[in-house]
C-alpha cells in the first residue's frame, strides 16, 4: 500500500506499471450527525515510459561508515518509441555521483543534486533493451539502505516520473537487488576519532577544544548521544546531550565545567553513550588537560 493521498491532485505514489490499481478509501468526520460521501474517485495516468525496467546495486555489502563507490546498474524493456532520457537516484544517504555509462561506454551527462539525491540527464534517449550504469559514492550507516531509481522523459514535463523495480539487470552485479547491507554487527558506534588526546586551553588556537568524530549505526529515529566527562574520583564535570540518527556526527567539548569555568589540569575520563533501539552502548576513554 502506498502512503495515505491527503489531497486532491496529488501524485501517484505506487509502483508502476501495474495491470490494476487497488483502492481503499477511509471517510472520517467528527460530527455525529453527519455522513461521508464518495462522489467522485478519477486517476489519471499516461503510457508507461517502459513497460519492464529492473535495476540492481553492487557491492551488495560493505563497511559501515566508510566511503565506497558503488555502480547502479538500469536495464529497460518496452520502452516507447522515443525512449527516456532522465534517471533519478534516490535514498536515505548522501550521495556523490561520479560517471554513468551506457552500454560499457562512458556518457558525458548532466547530473544535478536533488532533496532526496541526485538526477542525471542524457544526451541521448535511452531505449529498449539499453543498459545504464551509474557509478556513485557513498557511506553507509544503516543496514538494509535501499537505493531507489525513477525515470523520466525531460521532453514530456516534469509530471510524469516512473518508479524503477529490482530485478536482474545484468550480470556484472549478482544480488538482483537495489539494498546494500552493513555486516552483521551489534555496534552502534562506528569510526570513533579525537582530536587529540592531550588538550592545551590557552588561548592559542591548538587543542583549546577536544573534537570527537563519529559514526552512528543503524538508527532510524533520533536517540540521545552523550558526552560526558569525569574526574578521576567518578564526579561528572560536564555532560553533552544531543538527539541524533545514523549517519556521522561531532561533538566538542571545550574544557570548561557546567559553570563555564576552566577545568583544573588532570587526567579526565570521557565517556560516548547512546540509547539504541534495544539497548545502550557506552565507550570510554582518557583526555589529558595541561596548562
Amino acid at each position: 500500500w502506498s502512503k495515505i493521498y491527503g489531497d486532491s491532485g496529488q501524485e501517484f505514489q505506487s509502483p508502476s506499471p501495474r495491470r490494476w490499481l487497488q483502492f481503499e478509501v477511509r471517510m472520517t468526520g467528527d460530527a455525529p450527525g453527519l455522513a461521508a460521501e464518495l462522489g467522485n474517485l478519477a486517476v489519471n495516468f499516461s503510457e508507461a515510459l517502459a513497460r519492464s525496467a529492473v535495476s540492481e546495486i553492487a557491492p551488495l555489502q560493505v563497511s559501515p561508515g566508510e566511503e565506497h563507490e558503488f555502480s547502479l546498474y538500469l536495464k529497460p524493456g518496452q520502452t516507447r518509441r522515443t525512449g527516456f532520457d532522465r534517471v533519478f537516484v534516490e535514498a536515505p544517504v548522501a550521495m556523490h555521483f561520479a560517471q554513468a555509462k551506457v552500454n560499457d561506454e562512458p556518457v558525458d551527462v548532466a547530473s544535478e543534486a536533488t532533496d532526496a539525491g541526485f538526477q542525471v540527464t542524457f544526451p541521448q534517449a535511452i531505449g529498449d533493451g539499453d543498459l545504464v550504469e551509474l557509478r556513485f559514492r557513498s557511506r553507509i550507516f544503516q543496514q538494509s539502505t535501499q537505493f531507489n531509481l525513477f525515470i523520466q522523459d525531460s521532453r514530456a514535463g516534469d509530471a510524469i516520473r516512473q518508479r524503477v523495480d529490482p530485478g536482474d539487470a545484468t550480470d556484472q552485479a549478482p544480488g538482483n537487488t537495489n539494498v546494500v547491507h552493513l555486516p552483521v554487527d551489534q555496534r552502534l558506534f562506528a569510526n570513533v576519532a579525537l582530536s587529540s588526546r592531550v588538550l592545551t586551553p590557552n588561548g592559542d588556537g591548538h587543542n583549546d577544544v577536544l573534537h570527537v568524530s563519529l559514526d552512528l549505526l543503524n538508527l532510524i529515529e533520533e536517540r540521545p548521544l552523550g558526552l560526558r566527562l569525569l574526574d578521576l574520583s567518578g564526579r561528572q564535570v560536564r555532560y553533552v546531550k544531543q538527539s541524533r540518527v545514523a549517519g556521522p556526527q561531532q561533538l566538542e567539548w571545550d574544557c570548561r565545567d557546567e559553570n563555564g569555568t576552566h577545568v583544573p589540569p588532570g587526567l579526565y575520563i570521557l565517556e560516548l553513550s547512546l540509547q539504541g533501539d534495544g539497548r545502550e552502548e557506552r565507550l570510554h576513554g582518557l583526555i589529558s588537560v595541561v596548562y
